[in-house]
């Protein structure tokens, strides 16, 4: 890790004080902290709590309720999200689920313990110092492994879906304390860009990672992205923002005239190769560039022999854990306490739940409950009650005898990685191959479940499955490390 000279800073804006949060419901979830507020969305921390103990922290991404009322703007947004839930990649942050809540649409998606891009350049320029060029290499390197797959994704008729990202700014760049490189928010930005959302009305992007022809207004396809990861290049290697400027207008037009200066003239630790790589990264003409994502991650990796990856990983991961080893901490300390209280709140709401059926059947279903949710909760159960009785009705008589059947359950399971790609159990018996399964119609019971792929630790778990109920449960693999 090098210096960095006072006169080389990357100027990023500082992120906004912590402040205390309260932790509430949201579905099936709760929120147990707010990462961030944009012109789009409202971004929590949050747990899913299940079955003895059983916790899963993941990302909500809760759309603005202005902007949930845009008819325009949803139907494109779900649009995205359909794709954006096939993206199943270890350079690519999973979503595991888009739906609504009362007025709000939202994203549940999968949880990096890191940092983002932006906050690691932050914090180097803040401690004088400045990325190394084989880490600055590592992570253009990773992001396009996962625009690669994107690109060259393909939908379930064999057609090429054509995805660009189009938003590959620091923020959208997940580092992970074990050395992962994730892309964040695929498929919002095109959603964004289809919308007519401005300041009254249209939504714009960030113009300072655009690529020239994007920020005309043209069409754009993959060598658009591999442009926007040309200016990450360069700022990681320079230290300084390639197009920022003090206003958007300047900012565009020096994106469209592709006015920047060669990175080795302002860090001399760059090799003639890697110059020569970035520059034509950020080529003006579209077909001078690299021509697809797959072709640049190569000559980054020539750049780095005779080092390996997995090398470069452990490095970059030893560096963030130094960086923030005392976030880390506090926000342990400060998650800890959040999900305590996400747990008696939940104790306190299954509490309620049984008051409410015990108390259900002497209740005239046409008082209107003062808690919104306890309300659904006693209509719904007047309707189990009813269709009890409705059943009964129908096919018993006072001299049968009632044969109860086994109660059964479905079970949805989740994998990541996804190309983990390995064996399901349950109890033992083999369930298929893959890495996204539902099991419908299993029998409720406590049961061992188990998953086995090759170049991975086995996962083990002891699952409570309740009768009539869908149980979701989210698999996180990790690799054997291999001396």
């Amino acid at each position: 890790m090098t210096s960095l000279p006072h006169q080389v800073v990357m100027t990023l804006e500082n992120d906004p004080p912590v402040i205390e949060f309260t932790p509430r419901s949201f579905g099936r979830y709760y929120l147990i902290d707010k990462i961030a507020v944009g012109g789009m969305a409202e971004v929590f921390k949050a747990v899913f709590l299940g079955l003895r103990g059983f916790e899963m922290q993941l990302v909500i991404k809760r759309i603005l309720p202005h902007l949930s009322a845009d008819e325009d703007f949803v139907e494109m947004f779900v649009k995205e999200a359909k794709i954006c839930v096939e993206l199943r990649h270890h350079n690519i942050v999973q979503i595991y689920e888009f739906s609504r809540f009362t007025e709000h649409y939202f994203i549940a998606m999968e949880h990096v313990d890191g940092k983002d891009l932006k906050q690691f350049l932050l914090r180097l320029t803040e401690r004088k110092r400045r990325i190394s060029i084989e880490q600055a290499i590592c992570i253009a390197h990773e992001i396009c492994r996962g625009l690669d797959y994107a690109h060259h994704k393909k939908g379930r008729n064999g057609e090429s879906l054509e995805i660009v990202h189009r938003d590959l700014t620091p923020a959208n760049i997940i580092l992970s304390y074990a050395g992962e490189v994730k892309i964040a928010d695929f498929g919002i930005a095109k959603a964004k860009g289809s919308a007519k959302i401005t300041k009254a009305g249209a939504l714009k992007g960030k113009y300072e990672y655009m690529s020239p022809e994007q920020a005309r207004g043209e069409e754009v396809d993959a060598r658009s992205d591999v442009f926007a990861v040309g200016i990450l290049l360069h700022e990681m290697l320079t230290g300084r923002r390639l197009f920022k400027t003090d206003s958007d207008t300047a900012t565009l037009e020096k994106v469209r005239a592709v006015d920047i200066s060669q990175p080795i003239n302002m860090n001399p630790r760059i090799s003639p190769r890697l110059n020569q790589i970035v520059m034509r990264c950020l080529h003006p003409s579209k077909t001078s560039r690299f021509q697809n994502a797959k072709s640049l991650q190569k000559a980054l990796l020539s750049c780095l022999r005779p080092l390996s990856l997995s090398m470069i990983e452990d490095q970059l991961a030893e560096t963030l854990q130094e960086l923030f080893e005392q976030d880390r901490q506090h926000e342990y300390q400060r998650e800890r306490k959040y999900k305590a209280r996400a747990r008696a709140l939940q104790s306190e709401w299954n509490e309620e739940e049984i008051d409410i059926v015990q108390d259900v059947s002497q209740q005239d279903p046409l008082v209107e409950l003062s808690h919104p949710d306890k309300r659904n909760f006693a209509w719904g159960a007047v309707a189990v009650l009813l269709l009890v009785l409705l059943i009964q009705t129908l096919y018993t008589s006072p001299t049968e005898t009632i044969v109860q059947r086994n109660p059964s359950t479905n079970l949805v399971v989740t994998v990541q990685p996804a190309d983990a790609d390995g064996h399901l159990l349950l109890d033992g018996e083999e369930q298929g191959r893959g890495s996204s399964f539902r099991l419908e119609n299993v029998q409720a019971r406590s049961a061992l479940l188990t998953y086995e792929s090759e170049g991975y630790h086995n996962w083990q778990q002891n699952i409570e499955l309740q009768p009539n109920q869908t149980h979701h449960v989210f698999i996180t693999m990790q690799k054997n490390k291999t001396k």
